[in-house]
């Protein structure tokens, strides 16, 4: 099972940009995107109780678009809490004009914490530490239903 896809949503995180203003308001919101790639999944036949890769079966269209949206408040100059929502993009069968014969989506909902340290006048780092909660929802295959697995 790749680890990539256990990186996606951190490495979206510490991409994303903030859009603040240089105000006295603690609140701040911002946007992120990028692209998302599946390297493995399964596919389980419940009937059968059988397990099977359909990535060796069926074309499938493994890469997608992904974006989301976050917003926080600043409890302190160097830390705040911060909540978002990030569409992960869909795996989908090629040449499958309607979606309908095997998809997975995945969205997620994130709480963290962020730890800035400002280095400069003009620059901060900063780190999120924090859970997320990812939800799927897939369409299967005939007789099948996709599943997709997260490892560390």
């Amino acid at each position: 099972m790749s680890k990539a896809r256990f990186a996606i949503l951190p490495l979206a995180l510490l991409i994303s940009g903030a859009v603040n203003a240089a105000t006295e308001n603690p609140f701040y919101a911002g946007v992120r995107a990028g692209g998302v790639h599946y390297a493995d999944f399964d596919s389980k036949n419940y009937a059968a109780g059988t397990y099977g890769n359909p990535g060796s079966e069926y074309r499938i269209d493994r890469d997608d678009f992904a974006a989301g949206l976050f917003m926080g408040y600043n409890v302190t100059p160097w830390f705040a809490i911060e909540g978002g929502y990030t569409w992960l993009g869909e795996v989908t069968l090629k040449g499958d004009k309607y979606h309908d014969q095997g998809k997975v989506e995945q969205q997620a909902i994130d709480l963290v914490g962020k730890f800035t340290y400002q280095a400069t006048d003009k620059v901060d780092l900063y780190t999120k530490v924090g859970g997320a909660w990812q939800f799927t929802r897939s369409k299967g295959l005939p007789g099948q239903t996709l599943l997709t697995v997260m490892t560390a």
